[in-house]
């Protein structure tokens, strides 16, 4: 596949490969896979299908961003073609909304969920039978 075939190219070199908004980083091919565009200000919103309205965002991030149109956390005026520094603006006020909407968690959090998951396959390991009723 030729670059001038990919979609989003120059987004995604742009924004390497990195979530805009938490900073997920997908550089590795099945980290890739959980990346998405989103647009800054929505196409619902009369946002413009153009690479200064795009970023990189993990899918989680995309998702709980929806249709929000982050022009309306701000007080300026945005013009397109975004200037980087709309851009940011943007992104930042973008930020601010997921992270009072659904914050990322302390990565303390998810390793007390791992360990927990640990500890759950341990059990099943010494008591498969125990593993097979609760997983049907």
């Amino acid at each position: 596949m030729a670059k001038s075939d990919w979609p989003d190219w120059e987004v995604y070199v742009r924004d390497r490969c990195v979530c805009v908004y938490c900073g997920f980083d997908g550089r590795q091919l099945q980290a890739w896979y959980q990346l998405d565009i989103d647009h800054l200000v929505p196409r619902s919103a009369n946002g413009l299908d153009t690479p200064d309205n795009k970023v990189v965002s993990c899918i989680s991030c995309n998702k709980a961003k929806g249709q929000v149109d982050p022009r309306r956390h701000i007080s300026e005026e945005m013009q397109f073609p975004l200037s980087d520094s709309a851009r940011a603006t943007l992104i930042a006020a973008a930020k601010s909304y997921l992270g009072s909407k659904i914050g990322h968690g302390d990565p303390a959090d998810f390793e007390l969920m791992m360990e927990e998951i640990r500890e759950r396959q341990r059990a099943e390991q010494k008591n498969p039978a125990d593993a097979k009723r609760r997983h049907g």
